[in-house]
């Protein structure tokens, strides 16, 4: 399947002042050019002076004539112009927004300001005008574009057209609801996933589980699920060097697989995760009407790819700030020095919010880990 958008620029050699009449009498042919006008042109020019629209240009949404892109190009006199057509499936065109002259103009205007851009030229320097024809059953708009500034034209390079087509197709997504909404599916989703991971519930849980020397959770809840599985996380992530989500998908499968099997967790009942998957959807089969098959790749599996990347990255730094990767890697079911240090600050920094019970369960633990610390020390002096 090949992309219903069609775009074709090339440049087009002008050797004298007939080339220049043939381009715009081919334009402004009967059949073809689409005399009517937008009704803000009306508005413009007056209610009384559409009678006396005879020709289809436009420019920057305003009526253009022959005449004035004719004397254009004879005091000018450019020795190349830039052609260009952008044709649309007429049932694709009505499902992209794209149904009116008015439409159309919009959409040229926006796109030719950047391809002003693209080609360094100075947009004061553009002159271009354009023709909607609808003398084939696919809509399409007829434009020219040169520097005024420059006889010679500049010569428009493969990554110049490549980047120009990219420019038309977000103007053209800007008319699609779902490119716009992804952006705060995607904000709305890391700000809860941010939020969800400073809960005092979810630190409490992990450090009771610190408490117990590391083992499982009992617990069917969503949280207590979590939390078991960053600690599986913790007990696997490399606790020197460079971590990230995709390093880890890299060159570390293993820690890799627990940190995205938490993603899938931490998303699992995500409503603004699943309006983002919806939106990268639609834009998918949207991007397949631009482009074609396989032209951009899966476009939703790469966005949801890249968001998932960015929860990864966040659980790992919660994991980071906890210190979890040290004091879930000791050496055996003891807690060894650096844990137990680890354990009696944390723990300190809870305690005052604890309620009676759980007060005393934790004046029990901080009592065991002190016996275990003197256990020890006990066992070095001996040794030495």
């Amino acid at each position: 399947m090949s992309g219903v958008m069609f775009l074709n620029i090339r440049r087009t050699n002008m050797q004298n002042s007939s080339r220049y009449a043939d381009m715009l009498k081919y334009y402004n042919r009967e059949e073809a050019v689409d005399k009517s006008q937008v009704e803000r042109m009306v508005g413009y020019y007056g209610r009384d002076a559409a009678v006396r629209f005879e020709d289809g240009g436009f420019y920057e949404g305003v009526y253009k004539d022959n005449k004035t892109a004719a004397s254009e190009l004879m005091y000018y006199r450019p020795l190349q112009v830039y052609q260009g057509v952008i044709s649309f499936r007429p049932d694709d065109a009505e499902g992209l927004g794209f149904t009116t002259k008015a439409d159309f103009a919009d959409l040229v205007s926006n796109y030719l300001r950047d391809t002003a851009k693209i080609l360094n030229i100075d947009y004061n320097n553009f002159i271009w005008t354009g023709y909607y024809h609808t003398n084939t059953k696919n809509p399409h708009v007829h434009f020219y574009f040169f520097d005024k500034s420059k006889c010679e034209q500049p010569l428009f390079l493969k990554r110049e057209l490549n980047r120009s087509r990219s420019a038309l197709a977000r103007h053209i997504l800007n008319q699609v609801d779902s490119y716009i909404q992804k952006d705060e599916y995607l904000k709305n989703e890391i700000d809860r996933v941010k939020e969800f991971m400073t809960e005092k519930d979810l630190e409490f849980i992990m450090q009771k589980s610190i408490i117990a020397t590391a083992q499982r959770i009992r617990s069917g809840s969503e949280m207590n699920a979590i939390a078991n599985q960053m600690i599986e996380c913790a007990k696997v992530l490399p606790t020197k060097g460079s971590i990230s989500y995709n390093v880890l998908k890299r060159y570390n499968r293993l820690a890799f697989n627990e940190v995205d099997k938490c993603v899938s967790l931490v998303v699992a009942n995500s409503e603004e995760y699943q309006k983002f998957i919806t939106a990268t959807r639609e834009l998918d089969s949207t991007f397949k009407t631009l482009y074609g098959n396989g032209s951009r790749g899966n476009y939703a599996i790469n966005q949801e790819e890249a968001l998932r990347a960015k929860i990864g990255n966040i659980i790992i730094g919660k994991l980071k700030d906890m210190d979890a990767m040290h004091i879930y890697q000791s050496d055996n079911e003891h807690i060894h020095d650096y844990g137990r240090s680890s354990l009696l600050l944390t723990m300190g920094s809870f305690f005052s919010e604890m309620n009676g019970i759980t007060k005393t369960y934790l004046n029990e633990m901080m009592g065991y880990a002190r016996r275990v610390s003197k256990s020890e020390d006990k066992k070095k002096k001996n040794v030495d």
